[in-house]
């Protein structure tokens, strides 16, 4: 088994609160099928080094439990992602962007994972005064 995965998304500039529709294309070159059991979210702001506080965010994968990559063929998942954005009430110390790494972990049953390139994404936060 083989697999690898492709993520999509028609946008790569969002504003805060946007629903981001994430598309995951997983390929198995392998000669027999594999399960998906899980894909989880793996979001991080890039200037930070370390995973993103999931306050900063909401994802939610449709239809990714169970999910059957055939033997030489592909198979289609969603993640949705919500970035939430700060509000800089007027101040100009706070900075009107965010950059996040948006990817995902692929974990297979037979224990393998997946981790596909992640996208760059820019979230404009919101810009309302007091």
């Amino acid at each position: 088994m083989a697999l690898s995965a492709i993520l999509t998304t028609p946008l790569t500039t969002v504003p805060a609160e946007y629903q981001v529709q994430c598309h995951i294309t997983i390929s198995n070159s392998g000669s027999s099928a594999v399960t998906i059991n899980q894909i989880r979210p793996a979001i991080k702001s890039t200037p930070i080094p370390f995973s993103e506080d999931k306050s900063s965010f909401a994802a939610a994968n449709l239809g990714a439990k169970d999910l059957q990559i055939p033997a030489g063929g592909s198979a289609e998942a969603l993640m949705v992602v919500v970035f939430h954005g700060s509000n800089r009430n007027g101040t100009s110390n706070v900075p009107i962007y965010s950059t996040y790494d948006m990817g995902c972990r692929i974990f297979a049953a037979d224990g393998s994972v997946t981790v596909p390139t992640p996208i760059a994404m820019t979230v404009l936060q919101n810009t309302g005064g007091k």
